[in-house]
C-alpha cells in the first residue's frame, strides 16, 4: 500500500525552519516567511496542496517557493541562509558542505515509496 504524506505533516518541519535566529527580528504577529527550495516535482505535491489549502497561512507561515532545476543547486543558498528549507535529495555537494562545517540539518524525508516499488530505467 502506497503511503501519501499529509500536507499538515509538513507544518512542524517548516516551523522548525522558521525558528532560525534571523527570524527573531520579525514584528510580533507578522507572518514568518519561510523560503523553500523546490524542483517542482510530484514529490513536492504535499507542499503545493498545503499552500493551496492555506495550511501554512493558518500557522502564520508565508511560504515562498524558490525554483531550482536540480537538488544539489540548493545546497549553497541553504548554507548561505538564502533558504530555510531545501526539498531536494542528498548529494555529494550536501555531504561536502557538512564536512566543511556548514550548518545544515537533515530533518525529514518528504516522500517515500513502498518496499515493492523501485525506480529503474533500461
Amino acid at each position: 500500500m502506497l503511503r501519501t504524506p499529509s500536507p499538515v505533516a509538513l507544518v512542524p518541519l517548516l516551523l522548525l525552519a522558521a525558528a532560525h535566529p534571523a527570524r527573531a527580528a520579525d514584528p510580533p504577529g507578522a507572518p514568518i516567511e519561510v523560503r523553500v527550495g523546490t524542483n517542482f516535482l510530484i514529490s513536492d505535491a504535499a507542499l503545493f496542496i498545503a499552500q493551496h489549502k492555506g495550511y501554512f497561512k493558518e500557522q502564520g507561515i508565508e511560504l515562498k517557493l524558490v525554483s531550482f532545476d536540480a537538488g544539489p543547486k540548493m545546497v549553497a543558498p541553504l548554507g548561505a541562509g538564502q533558504l530555510e528549507v531545501a526539498a531536494g535529495a542528498t548529494s555529494a555537494g550536501l555531504f561536502n558542505a557538512i564536512a566543511r562545517g556548514i550548518e545544515i540539518k537533515i530533518v525529514a524525508d518528504k516522500s517515500s515509496s513502498a518496499r515493492s516499488w523501485s525506480q529503474a530505467a533500461r
